[in-house]
């Protein structure tokens, strides 16, 4: 008569599958949830930079804040409790062009900024 049931030996292997598929798992989860914070911190860096083009932009030409120069100005965020930095380049191209490059970072160590290009035009009115 035939013993019914599992051996030791495919016990084993079934556990052994199984860890590896769990190992997989987990791997992948936190190789997502790295990608998204790197994803969240792009998406509000990019926010950040396209808030401060847009007030650029919204300046006059002739304004003493879009003076050929490099200026600097401290970002925070007190609900995330984040702080940073934004600094911009304002070139005169020609006496109707100007050229603002900007570059935004947040964190302590602000590393991997992001940067963004504006050229003005007197005529055209951005």
């Amino acid at each position: 008569m035939r013993e019914r049931g599992f051996s030791l030996l495919e016990v084993l292997i079934a556990m052994a599958l199984i860890f590896f598929l769990l190992t997989g798992t987990a791997e992948l989860l936190i190789h997502s949830i790295r990608a998204k914070r790197r994803a969240d911190k792009n998406m509000k860096l990019t926010a950040l930079l396209v808030s401060k083009l847009e007030s650029l932009k919204t300046l006059p030409f002739e304004s003493a804040d879009l003076q050929a120069g490099s200026h600097s100005a401290e970002i925070g965020d007190e609900l995330q409790n984040a702080s940073g930095q934004e600094e911009w380049q304002i070139e005169d191209l020609s006496l109707n062009m100007k050229k603002i490059d900007l570059q935004v970072s947040i964190g302590q160590a602000r590393e991997r900024p992001i940067r963004g290009v504006l050229l003005l035009s007197k005529f055209l009115g951005f």
